[in-house]
């Protein structure tokens, strides 16, 4: 049995010692390779990505490679470090005074910088170069990157800088200007599983496929973790590593489990969702875990949807693949992306209660009242069609009425509910010397706007009450409101247009509504309507809260069309 004391995690005794060696970083290793090998070395170079990628262990190889003292090239031009020499060893244990690495998280003042610009000047002890790895250097202090930039520009010949950082956004352009940059990328899934497969075949240790997958799926593209987990999977499991094991071990819900949750979901069984919800949370699995599952259900979802492709999976067995395939095929893409845009919220607003499982919970009754509503689409063409309904036997309504010149009703054929009075299209009747004849209180309001007499327009439209129009005659009552020289005003302007002296006379009688009160009615009498109408309310209903807020009402040309196939409604806003 091997001492506890000696034992090495996988992270540290599988951790890469040359160029050939890392994993996924094709770019970095034949850039450095060549340029080491060419004497073309840059002063300084920065190295970001996420966490476990080999931004440290490319710092050391760089280390290795420039100081090894017999370094040589294999069969395909790989340079190749010997990591026997004495400074290879010396580097790889970290007692080399020549290769220093600099937390820059618990050294980030000035006075940290300060002691690296005094030392830079020294020749090196023992090595070729004198190497500075600063790792996480964008924790460094705005003074510390000022104090740096001069030397990190202009370093001594002897004075290599390599700095490291997951953060590239919080360094600043002036030091990324003086470096030579690589971005480590994410390790994909099928280099991360052929790279834990031959660890695992070094230690001896069985695993299958899936359940390297599913390690692989959970590092998130990180070598570190990756190997953190698959040493966790041996001490959990010991030699034989079995899916359901690291499924136990990594908190994940079966497969089978997660689309029969999604299948509740989708049609709306709101028990049925909660009682799968809560058997999974009761075996361990946090609730932030099923909803990233049912997230990844969703994406595969709609994926399969819009490509028509069967994604490939490994972790989902055919079985499962037939269910989901039936609920794509029941489901449209509208309501996919509302669950996952639902899913996306709920995943936010879990880390913001005390009560994760309440929060769950109400999760999972919100996307289950959601399923019963329809989806965007549907519920404007059902709204459009009502709207047509409405907008056919409201003219239908109008047909049968009977106009006279004097009927103030047919005024409502020429205001929109917006309170904006229409021009009568037709041109305004005039004699043979030029002049308006008005026959009507519309063709009064329309000449108004024709001339640009906006608050003449105005008061007739909220402060006239007609009892009578004749040509030439006119009976009203008005407003309190009213200005003094409104009269004066109307009459000097009818007799301009006119040519004739017109007679308007003040009554006590109560006449017509005003025009702005019989829009107001008509907005009343929509409103009613609409609020009736079986789409409507169910929305209102469905919808705790909502209101009507503005309506327009269709143009004549809409109305009149009643046998237009491509009807729609304009301006709608609810």
């Amino acid at each position: 049995m091997k001492k506890l004391d000696n034992y090495r995690v996988l992270a540290r005794k599988y951790r890469p010692k040359v160029f050939s060696d890392l994993v996924g970083q094709d770019v970095l290793t034949q850039t450095l390779s060549n340029a080491i090998s060419e004497n073309r070395i840059y002063h300084a170079f920065i190295l970001t990505g996420m966490r476990g990628v080999g931004k440290t262990t490319a710092a050391r190889i760089i280390a290795r490679s420039l100081n090894c003292l017999n370094i040589f090239k294999d069969d395909n031009n790989n340079l190749l470090p010997c990591n026997s020499c004495d400074q290879c060893n010396s580097i790889d244990t970290g007692n080399n005074v020549d290769v220093i690495e600099i937390d820059a998280a618990s050294n980030t003042g000035v006075g940290n910088i300060r002691e690296i610009i005094e030392n830079v000047r020294y020749r090196p002890v023992s090595s070729k170069y004198k190497v500075y790895v600063i790792d996480e250097v964008h924790m460094l202090s705005t003074a510390a990157f000022n104090a740096l930039l001069k030397t990190l520009e202009e370093p001594p010949s002897h004075v290599i800088f390599i700095l490291a950082t997951t953060e590239i956004r919080k360094v600043p352009i002036t030091v990324l200007s003086r470096c030579q940059r690589f971005d480590l990328s994410r390790i994909s899934n099928d280099i991360m599983i052929k790279h834990l497969s031959n660890i695992a075949d070094k230690e001896n240790i069985k695993i299958g496929d899936l359940s390297l997958h599913l390690i692989s799926d959970a590092s998130e593209g990180s070598i570190r973790d990756g190997l953190s987990l698959l040493d966790q999977a041996i001490s959990f499991c010991g030699n034989e590593i079995s899916e359901n094991k690291v499924r136990e071990m990594l908190g994940l819900s079966s497969k089978l489990e997660i689309v029969t949750l999604f299948l509740n979901l989708v049609k709306g069984d709101v028990k049925e969702s909660l009682k799968v919800a809560r058997h999974q949370y009761e075996k361990g699995i946090g609730s932030d875990i099923i909803i990233q599952e049912l997230m990844h259900t969703c994406h595969w979802l709609t994926t399969y949807k819009i490509t028509g492709n069967v994604e490939e999976d490994i972790t989902i067995a055919d079985k499962e693949k037939d269910e989901l395939i039936k609920i794509s095929n029941n489901i449209s893409l509208a309501n996919l992306t509302r669950i996952w845009q639902m899913l996306l919220k709920g995943l936010d607003d879990i880390n913001k209660l005390s009560s994760n499982l309440a929060s769950f919970e109400m999760l999972i009754i919100r996307i289950t009242y959601a399923s019963h509503l329809p989806d965007p689409a549907s519920l404007i063409k059902s709204i459009q069609a009502d709207k047509k309904k409405i907008a056919k036997t409201k003219q239908s309504n109008i047909n049968e009425k009977k106009h006279g010149p004097n009927d103030l009703s047919s005024n409502s054929n020429l205001i929109k509910l917006d309170d904006k009075p229409i021009i009568d299209e037709k041109k305004t009747k005039v004699d043979v010397s030029g002049k308006f004849i008005i026959d009507n209180f519309n063709d009064l309001i329309n000449v108004t706007e024709k001339k640009d007499e906006f608050i003449l327009r105005s008061n007739l439209l909220s402060n006239v009450h007609i009892i009578s129009f004749e040509y030439g005659k006119i009976s009203l009552r008005l407003k309190k409101n009213t200005s003094k020289n409104f009269i004066g005003l109307l009459s000097s302007f009818l007799s301009d247009l006119t040519g004739i002296r017109w007679l308007i006379t003040l009554s006590e009688e109560q006449g017509q509504l005003t025009i702005r009160e019989e829009i107001h009615e008509q907005e009343m009498s929509v409103r009613k309507k609409i609020e009736i109408n079986p789409v409507i309310s169910y929305v209102l209903e469905s919808m705790p809260g909502s209101i009507i807020r503005n309506i327009y009402e269709m143009n004549d040309s809409i109305v009149s069309n009643e046998n237009d196939e491509n009807y729609e409604v304009l301006d709608e806003e609810y």
